[in-house]
């Protein structure tokens, strides 16, 4: 069995630990540890990602449903002029199951988690497909714990990861 790597994107800012929080549930379930990592910025992948591994993002989002609400979607290279000429700015949007842009580039030490997996692709590292689920947060005070509904969600994002993964 090939198993994906599985990134949780997170930092100590209260929700935005739900990536974490899946990677965590994740090695609860016997997940194979060199699959799994935990990763405060997503230029991190640039360094992990080797060609043709599948790869599984789990992070925090906002403004896209209710606290603890989860998306999934796929990112493909096909739609990155799309994502280039967006005007969203803020978290992560779904449209017909793929995930668009974040918000545009600032600077090279802003760099979003598409901007990353465009630079990846382009330097032909990263999969034609990555699978990313999000969870829906509404608090990011620093230092602070994750909300309940966060840590049912990433216990719920990690056991659908599993299954999915247990029987590929």
């Amino acid at each position: 069995m090939s198993w994906p790597l599985v990134v949780g994107l997170g930092s100590h800012h209260g929700d935005d630990q739900a990536g974490w929080l899946v990677v965590a549930r994740l090695r609860e379930r016997n997940f194979p540890e060199a699959s799994l990592a935990c990763l405060q910025h997503p230029a991190e992948l640039l360094d992990m990602i080797e060609s043709g591994q599948k790869l599984v993002i789990s992070d925090a989002c906002s403004g896209n449903g209710d606290p603890g609400a989860i998306h999934c979607g796929i990112w493909r290279p096909a739609i990155l002029a799309q994502q280039r000429n967006s005007e969203s700015e803020g978290c992560l949007r779904w449209v017909d199951d793929d995930a668009v842009i974040e918000r545009p580039r600032k600077g090279s030490h802003d760099l979003s988690l598409f901007d990353v997996m465009e630079l990846g692709y382009s330097l032909n590292g990263f999969p034609d497909s990555t699978e990313i689920w999000t969870v829906e947060g509404t608090a990011w005070i620093p230092g602070t714990n994750p909300s309940a509904s966060i840590h049912l969600a990433a216990a719920r994002v990690a056991d659908l990861i599993w299954e999915k993964c247990r029987h590929a």
